[in-house]
């Protein structure tokens, strides 16, 4: 199938929605996501087998279903005149030329007829002003999980309107209750979090989410009171994050839910995911730091380089005053010299640490200083590391530290996204 008869197809499909909206009743204008979402419905409600939805190539990315198809369809049928471009502030509205109202731009046969037929009751069935039902409807029954509801349609709505409600208090409506809402933004934060698709291709990005959830977390914790100019930074901050977050994953979900046209993209787009979650990571670490400067009462957590950590580590070890390190992941054992692999085995239970990442007393007490030093080079990673501190006439006391840095001889700050 030629990529001249998809796009013949789709500018057909394209008029006919105008001109049913028209006889609807609403007018015959139609923005960009509109006419994303109504051919993508047809595209659902048509059979598996229909040659139309064959002709309907989508994807799914930042706003749901998205066909470029489409989106260059409608590009020529503006450069054609067929229809009248109106730009907005944050959106674009397309109008059927009058004189196309009649003229056909494709042939319409037994499949054509059926697909019509369903189009027109998809678009007058439309509300007036709003596609949410279906938007609603296909991320709940589509998406390729149900982080795009989650995130896209519960938390980041009400995270904006969260943040809206604080910055201008004019907004506020007689039951909005802040320490509620928080509640309610934790809640769905960790709603989200568990819809998370279990694909492979979301490792590195789930890491990076994870940071997120947890320093967005603290933040929702935070008491606004204190100081609410600075809650209402952190939290604009915090609302720009989340929609990067969301940006991000976008950038995954296409790689694992698209139709076949698109496969000679998917190398490119794997590239484009990898370096976009590497942006998004720098982000998230400045926005943890940021929180974490702000939390100064709480001790038990810090985030630092690895040539910092490695040094207060050598430096408890002398005093004999570490308890444990948990890395909280699998260690990286080929990474690590032989010889130290063989010497941690002849310590009672190793297979602890081998499997569970965990250095007890007995480990480290046997460890040389530059042993340690590479125990911990060779499995720093994006996961939090648990270390329980034990000095003499002191209770126990558990750190946890996020290392930002891979290089021990590396002094330079977090590098600030652009």
């Amino acid at each position: 199938m030629s990529s001249d008869e998809i796009e013949l197809t789709i500018k057909e499909l394209i008029r006919l929605s105008l001109t049913y909206r028209e006889s609807a009743g609403f007018g015959s204008k139609l923005p960009t996501t509109a006419i994303q979402k109504v051919l993508y419905e047809l595209r659902r409600k048509l059979p598996e087998d229909h040659l139309i939805r064959a002709r309907l190539p989508y994807y799914w990315f930042k706003a749901g279903p998205y066909s470029e198809y489409v989106d260059r369809s409608l590009e020529g049928m503006s450069k054609d005149g067929i229809l009248y471009v109106e730009k907005k502030s944050n959106y674009v509205l397309f109008t059927l030329n009058k004189d196309y109202t009649g003229r056909r731009l494709h042939e319409h046969d037994e499949n054509f007829v059926q697909a019509r037929k369903l189009l027109q009751s998809i678009v007058s069935n439309l509300q007036p002003f709003s596609i949410y039902q279906e938007i609603k409807s296909q991320y709940e029954d589509d998406a390729p999980s149900l982080f795009y509801p989650r995130y896209k349609l519960e938390f980041l709505p009400n995270i904006e309107m969260y943040f809206k409600m604080l910055k201008e208090p004019e907004r506020r409506t007689r039951n909005f209750q802040p320490e509620n809402q928080k509640d309610c933004m934790s809640k769905l934060l960790s709603i989200s979090t568990s819809s998370l698709p279990f694909n492979s291709v979301f490792s590195d990005f789930k890491k990076v989410y994870f940071d997120f959830e947890i320093a967005f977390g603290r933040l929702l914790k935070m008491n606004y009171k204190r100081n609410l100019n600075k809650y209402v930074q952190l939290l604009e901050e915090g609302v720009q994050l989340s929609l990067n977050v969301w940006d991000a994953f976008a950038y995954g979900a296409r790689i694992i839910k698209h139709d076949s046209i698109y496969d000679s993209e998917v190398e490119r787009w794997e590239k484009k995911f990898n370096d976009e979650t590497e942006k998004l990571s720098r982000k998230v670490e400045q926005f943890y730091k940021m929180i974490l400067d702000e939390v100064k009462g709480n001790l038990s957590e810090k985030y630092l380089p690895l040539s910092e950590f490695h040094e207060l580590l050598i430096k408890a070890k002398k005093n004999n005053e570490i308890s444990f390190i948990n890395f909280s992941k699998a260690p990286n054992m080929e990474a690590i010299p032989y010889d130290i692999v063989e010497k941690i085995k002849k310590i009672p239970e190793f297979s602890i640490y081998l499997t569970n990442g965990f250095l007890d007393y007995s480990v480290i007490s046997g460890l040389t200083e530059d042993e340690l030093g590479t125990m911990i080079k060779e499995n720093i990673s994006q996961s939090p590391i648990y270390v329980a501190f034990s000095k003499k006439g002191e209770m126990t006391k558990t750190m946890t530290y996020r290392v930002y840095s891979n290089s021990l001889s590396s002094e330079e700050p977090i590098e600030v996204p652009s």
